[in-house]
């Protein structure tokens, strides 16, 4: 073997012994403050995603006591570790999702009280379909949180904005606002009007080459949605992937297509190599 090749090969070996080695090392030491691991659970599920806090180099498992915890809370991932109340002491947000695609994220708020205690809180607000935008304040960082009404037969549009604060152990709701916005459209139709009428065509011309094209859409039960084809004269026909409570045409463009809205100001824009909608 030349001397050459003898030494890349011994390099690669001291390498892999290397890495081998530090993971084990950090499998063994886990040194972030809250932490998700995956563990085998025969019986309904066959994993259970686990949460542990990290107080140095003591691992606690924090769970309520209850199946629920590892059935309708399946899924488990630290979104964000800040420190929410003050008090020097880090909380972990923790977003939490069921199995299956019926209902959306729980949100939780995981505190400790003193070495060895935490704490385990939600609101109704961090349920539903919730998205979760920290604002820095001048006191306590505030939960900016985005929510919007869906389900089976659903055809509400309502779209929230909450906002709370932790303190003391307990979340605080400041304020609940309600958006009356909506991006103007030339045409539209919603899923309240397709679940009396079953289907409607929209007719407009969405390939900007003066022939009218269409919408055709039908009402969603499982959603409480509008599902719809788009049928143009140059590009086809195709589906429009996903459902809206609203579906409309705007003004705007994009690689030769009117832009769509969805509900009230999701904007879906045409993707000229794929032959679709894409959402943002």
């Amino acid at each position: 073997m030349k001397m050459n090749e003898l030494i890349k090969k011994l390099s690669a070996a001291a390498v892999l012994i290397f890495v081998t080695q530090t993971s084990i090392t950090l499998a063994e030491d886990n040194s972030e403050e809250y932490f998700i691991e995956k563990h085998d659970a025969p019986g309904l599920y066959d994993d259970k995603f686990q949460l542990f806090a990290n107080e140095n180099g003591l691992h606690y498992l924090i769970e309520r006591g209850d199946d629920d915890w590892y059935q309708s809370y399946f899924y488990k991932e630290v979104s964000e570790i800040i420190d929410l109340d003050g008090d020097g002491l880090n909380e972990a947000i923790l977003r939490t999702q069921g199995t299956g695609n019926c209902c959306g994220p729980t949100y939780f708020i995981i505190s400790k009280i003193q070495d060895g205690f935490y704490t385990i809180s939600t609101h109704p607000e961090l349920s539903g379909w919730p998205s979760i935008d920290i604002k820095q304040t001048n006191d306590l960082p505030e939960l900016w949180i985005s929510n919007f009404s869906d389900g089976v037969d659903n055809t509400s549009m309502e779209k929230t904005l909450a906002i709370m604060t932790f303190e003391k152990g307990t979340l605080h709701l400041i304020a609940k606002h309600k958006n009356s916005a909506l991006l103007s459209a030339l045409v539209q139709v919603t899923s309240k009007e397709l679940k009396e009428i079953s289907d409607k065509i929209l007719k407009v011309d969405l390939d900007h080459d003066g022939v009218e094209d269409q919408l055709r859409c039908s009402y969603w039960s499982r959603w409480g949605a509008a599902s719809c084809n788009v049928v143009s004269s140059k590009f086809g026909e195709f589906n429009l992937s996903g459902g809206c409570n609203r579906l409309g045409v705007l003004d705007s463009s994009t690689a030769g297509m009117r832009d769509l809205v969805c509900n009230a100001d999701t904007v879906l824009r045409f993707d000229l190599k794929g032959l679709k909608y894409n959402w943002p």
